[in-house]
């Protein structure tokens, strides 16, 4: 029973009432520290039908989802301990006139029989040993019943084939050894969030906030004396990440031998090869975190049912393949990472290059020249601080940078067209652009037989004094996309690159789709 003492309306004189430091139980008006009823039921399945009984105990001894609705009133529940605590503390002056009120826990809702049932029970030292005895005795039974009747049927079951009735023997010695070996790791299961509840009361003391710092060294999240480099919230978990392994944090609730209800966070394994090298770089794309690890990207997302990253050895997903050279050049401790969301760009900073994942098109790029060490967006423009301490404003409005020509670089990678055994024959190539002021391009080929081929100018431009530039004036007005033909005879190629050139101070040139015209010649010799 619990005590509050109002020292605001102290009239008759009366001290309050004194409370002992020893833990007082709560009263239990709904009995579910007493699972007799429950336990009485599974034990009669178990006689009965073992298979229903095993099933009835996995789901009692499993965490309830349920249970952990109880976790949005532990935070209130510890700080309301902590100022009863601090008020006690205050009262060194004898008070008048106490008003006593009797702590009445909220009414919890009505539970269906079942509810009841496969309620778990909540974790004790006590409770932990009767499911370790009664689970070797089990166990033992049901080993001992196993072996008699493999010795003195098994041999009348191979030799007159009856294995219908060898199945019939086996059916309850297995459900005796299988509901001691589920009580066993019951209690050890129960056992482990004891132990680690210990921790955490060791660590938190009678302290009102504690660092998360020091939450994770008491929770041993991976190996002892390894830097944590990330952590960032998927869902209702927290996903840590170390330099070589990955844990998956939650947040629930345990409750003591003296039915206090307190915080509890369960820490689990999720991956043992990858991590996060780059510290402090984690963040979320589109609902899954993106870490960097050997010199690779690498997408962290679910695979199972529930939402959650889990143990399993699909969840680290490699996305750098296509650039696995140029990240070869950056040094993971030192690179920085940006989100930029108004052009669906991810970006990866390292000394004055930044490597960018366009993921609204699937498409790679690198800047060089962009020394940034951090970026920010402000609405939707993006602004980048140097190292020497300047800020740049990124924007397509700027047609150069800072005065100097940008020099863009694309190229296709080594196409095959899917038969990389026959030779390909190319007349043209048909280049749609969309008409910008001065929009033009250089087009060239690349193959397996030649490098040489000419550059092609692809222009679309638009009557406008903006940005005008008189050697490149065009008459056109016409907004809709527009389509030119290239003539590039390329002959005997097995493989097959495009390359787009632009280096301008005063255009732009948005190339929307290529088509390469090309035809069989025969097989490679």
């Amino acid at each position: 029973m619990e005590y509050h003492y109002d020292y605001h309306n102290d009239r008759d004189g009366a001290q309050p009432p004194r409370q002992s430091n020893t833990p007082q139980r709560t009263p239990n008006p709904n009995g579910q520290s007493n699972d007799f009823g429950a336990w009485l039921l599974i034990g009669i399945m178990f006689l009965v039908a073992w298979p229903v009984g095993l099933i009835l105990l996995i789901k009692k001894l499993t965490d309830n989802p349920k249970t952990k609705r109880a976790a949005a009133n532990t935070a209130a529940q510890v700080r309301s301990r902590a100022q009863q605590t601090r008020t006690q503390a205050q009262q060194s002056a004898p008070q008048t006139a106490p008003s006593v009120q009797q702590a009445r826990p909220a009414q919890p809702k009505k539970q269906s029989a079942v509810q009841k049932v496969t309620q778990t029970p909540q974790p004790s030292a006590g409770g932990a040993k009767a499911l370790k005895i009664v689970g070797i005795v089990l166990a033992a039974l049901g080993g001992a019943a196993l072996l008699n009747v493999a010795a003195n049927d098994l041999g009348y079951a191979i030799q007159y084939g009856e294995w219908w009735y060898f199945l019939r023997q086996l059916f309850y010695p297995v459900g005796l050894l299988s509901g001691g070996l589920s009580l066993l790791i019951g209690s050890a299961v129960m056992k482990r969030k004891m132990r680690r509840y210990a921790k955490y009361l060791a660590c938190a003391g009678t302290r009102d906030t504690i660092p998360l710092a020091h939450l994770m060294k008491a929770a041993e999240v991976g190996e002892a004396n390894t830097p944590i480099t990330g952590m960032v919230r998927h869902y209702a978990r927290l996903v840590v990440f170390k330099q070589d392994a990955t844990y998956s944090m939650s947040y629930s609730t345990l409750v003591t031998a003296t039915d206090v209800t307190t915080a509890a966070f369960y820490v689990t394994p999720v991956n043992r090869q990858f991590g996060n090298k780059a510290p402090g770089q984690v963040d979320i794309l589109e609902n899954n975190p993106l870490t960097l690890d050997d010199q690779a990207v690498y997408r962290w997302r679910s695979v199972s049912t529930s939402g959650n990253i889990t143990f399993d050895e699909r969840n680290a997903e490699r996305i750098s393949n296509r650039v696995e050279v140029t990240l070869k050049g950056f040094d993971m401790a030192e690179t920085r990472t940006f989100n930029r969301k108004s052009a669906q760009e991810y970006w990866w900073m390292y000394g004055d290059k930044a490597l960018i994942l366009n993921y609204g098109a699937d498409a790679w790029y690198l800047y060089t020249g962009l020394s940034f060490r951090a970026m920010v967006e402000v609405g939707l423009e993006t602004y980048g601080f140097r190292t020497d301490g300047g800020v740049v404003h990124l924007s397509r409005q700027y047609r150069n940078d800072d005065g100097k020509d940008i020099n863009a670089y694309a190229a296709t990678g080594s196409m095959d067209f899917d038969r990389d055994w026959v030779l390909k024959y190319s007349p043209l190539i048909f280049v749609a652009i969309q008409p910008e002021s001065n929009a033009r391009v250089h087009v060239t080929v690349e193959t397996n037989r030649r490098s040489d081929y000419p550059e092609k100018i692809v222009s679309s431009g638009l009557t406008t004094f903006a940005h005008a530039d008189f050697a490149h004036w065009s008459f056109g007005t016409n907004r809709k996309p527009q389509v030119r033909r290239v003539k590039m005879k390329v002959k005997k190629a097995t493989f097959y690159k495009l390359v787009f050139k632009s280096k301008s101070a005063s255009s732009t040139a948005t190339v929307l789709e290529t088509d390469v015209q090309l035809r069989y010649t025969g097989n490679v010799k």
